[in-house]
């Protein structure tokens, strides 16, 4: 079945600014049809992000807010539930940088507690002391087969990441936020709600810089396709 051109148009505009970006640098099996309508988009897109009063990235579902470590202001509504007044602060960790030393590594990583309502808080709360003392548990468990049964130490490794890997996944499924890379005194912080996500920008007037950056990956992105 031969897909039209209005098609290839509609599955481009259904698509995020990133993802654009992401296809854009990988266009060599694109046909030429579908190149130019790419090229077209993305320029369009361009053109509305440079008139835009903000920009939030969507990237791979997250609403990402590139904000400063220090003096971060929350709006007073939960970003979970996007309805209740916050109550209750929770902790967040961002991904892990580590560095070698003389003897040993190093592991950063910043660290934001960040204001939910109560309900929400308590609900994450309960999800986070469930898959905590369930991975223990596992882990425990693991352990003891590993001596029992005299299993090869590379059977070990994996049987302990096989067992943490599925445990950190359902300790953030619930959660709404999440802090991801971080670099020169800036994080990202990532927001499930758009609304949210817009609220933080303003309140910690980020607005020109997450729209700079995504205006800068939009023209790389045209650059590359002409």
């Amino acid at each position: 079945m031969e897909v039209s051109t209005e098609d290839v148009r509609q599955n481009f505009q259904s698509k995020a600014d990133t993802e654009l970006v992401e296809l854009a640098a990988s266009a060599k099996g694109l046909t030429s049809g579908a190149r130019l309508i790419l090229l077209q988009e993305l320029e369009n897109r361009l053109v509305s992000a440079k008139g835009a009063g903000e920009t939030v990235q969507l990237i791979h579902g997250w609403y990402t807010v590139v904000a400063p470590t220090t003096g971060i202001k929350f709006p007073e509504f939960c970003p979970r539930c996007c309805r209740s007044e916050t109550g209750t602060s929770l902790g967040f960790q961002s991904l892990e940088h580590r560095k070698f030393r003389l003897f040993y590594w190093k592991t950063e990583r910043v660290v934001s507690s960040i204001p939910h309502c109560s309900d929400c808080a308590r609900e994450l709360k309960r999800t986070r002391a469930i898959c905590s003392w369930l991975g223990g548990f596992l882990i425990l468990v693991w352990f003891a087969a590993v001596i029992w049964f005299r299993f090869p130490r590379p059977l070990s490794y994996v049987g302990f990441f096989m067992i943490s890997l599925p445990i950190a996944y359902l300790y953030d499924r619930p959660s709404a936020v999440k802090l991801g890379e971080y670099d020169s005194g800036m994080v990202e912080y990532r927001f499930k709600a758009h609304d949210y996500a817009k609220a933080f920008a303003a309140l910690n007037n980020v607005q020109a810089e997450n729209a700079e950056t995504i205006q800068i990956e939009l023209q790389e992105a045209i650059s590359h396709l002409r």
